[in-house]
């Protein structure tokens, strides 16, 4: 499963890093939304993600990632922008 902001973060790594064309942007996020279910972003995940920016001074849309992992209940989330061990 992924959240869905994950989604967004890598149309904008592949639009702006990459400077791939809004046609491949496109193919690129709809084939992996394609492959794994989406999980969208809700109030009371916004809500978890203020919490989490605040109480470990980690960037908002990094922390909402995080809050909807929680919410969704996931077993691994894997990225590179939290420090090893980060539980």
């Amino acid at each position: 499963m992924l959240p869905a902001q994950v989604l967004g973060e890598l149309s904008r790594v592949l639009a702006v890093k990459a400077r791939r064309p809004a046609p491949a942007v496109s193919e690129a996020v709809i084939g992996w939304s394609d492959c794994f279910d989406v999980a969208d972003s809700t109030w009371p995940d916004f809500e978890a993600a203020l919490d989490l920016m605040a109480d470990h001074q980690i960037p908002f849309w990094d922390a909402l990632i995080l809050a909807v992992a929680a919410a969704q209940r996931f077993r691994v989330l894997i990225s590179e922008d939290f420090q090893p061990g980060f539980t």
